[in-house]
């Protein structure tokens, strides 16, 4: 394999790493049946480790792809029940508690307040834009 070679199948430094070890185990008088016995499995960790380093980058490219394509990633949400604005405004007023509001959504508490500051972020946003004169 030439030098430009193991770039493609090993993490950088791996090569150099395994002729260095290569050289130290030569000079002190090991055979050439030990080196190998003793750096194949330095090359199957390195062949690995490049392995998972090419996939890995490959993951990070496709990400990046679909996000500038504007693809939607990740687990789709869950449409808000038909009673979350009524469930908001009581929770808000002090009629019910946190609790109550979530098992009344049929939600976890911690996604209750995630969900009602989406909703109320995006209520802000749209009295905003209504009170924005039209540009014509």
């Amino acid at each position: 394999m030439e030098k430009q070679d193991y770039q493609t199948y090993m993490t950088p430094g791996a090569y150099e790493a395994l002729v260095s070890e290569a050289g130290a185990l030569l000079r002190a008088g090991e055979t050439a049946e030990g080196v190998v016995d003793r750096l194949l499995p330095m090359i199957a960790s390195s062949l690995e480790e490049g392995r998972k380093a090419r996939h890995k980058e490959a993951q990070a490219n496709g990400i990046r792809h679909a996000r500038e394509a504007g693809v939607p990633l990740g687990r789709r949400p869950t449409p808000l029940p038909a009673n979350f604005p009524d469930v908001v405004r009581l929770y808000r007023e002090g009629a019910i508690t946190s609790d109550a509001a979530a098992k009344l959504c049929r939600m976890a508490k911690s996604t209750f307040f995630f969900r009602m500051k989406e909703y109320e972020e995006a209520k802000r946003a749209l009295r905003a834009d209504e009170r924005e004169p039209a540009l014509k």
